[in-house]
């Protein structure tokens, strides 16, 4: 499923994460702000999993997003599965990308977020086995 698309009834959730997958799909600097605008000022991000500590607030979110666009290339994310329960949004996807200009990879992730009132992301944590890009570092 191309991320533009998640579902043909697009749930406000849903549309808010295939806007991140869209953005991220750009994976250029210039999309940090489009971004950021998706989720609330003190939204918190597992982007590594639940095992390593949350990007907490835009600051570090932004940090963490300069960080991976400087080390991934080539990006694209396939959507497998989506599901919603009220605010919270499962999406099972594949992520292709070239990790550190040397390694293609090709990432089976989960990801569990939740939508605050005002419409922005207020969490987000990707589960996936982390010992792939362990391996590659």
């Amino acid at each position: 499923m191309d991320p533009a698309t998640v579902m043909d009834t697009t749930s406000r959730h849903q549309a808010q994460a295939s806007k991140l997958f869209q953005a991220f799909n750009k994976g250029t600097p210039d999309t940090l702000e489009e971004l950021l605008e998706l989720f609330s000022p003190d939204a918190k991000f597992y982007m590594y999993g639940p095992q390593k500590a949350p990007m907490d607030g835009h600051k570090q979110i932004r940090e963490g997003f300069e960080g991976t666009f400087a080390q991934l290339k080539e990006f694209s994310i396939r959507i497998l599965k989506v599901a919603e329960n009220g605010n919270v949004l499962f999406v099972e996807r594949v992520e292709k990308f070239r990790f550190k200009d040397k390694h293609d990879v090709e990432l089976n992730l989960v990801s569990v977020s939740q939508l605050g009132s005002d419409g922005r992301l207020v969490s987000w944590t990707d589960y996936f086995d982390s010992s792939i890009l362990t391996e590659l570092s």
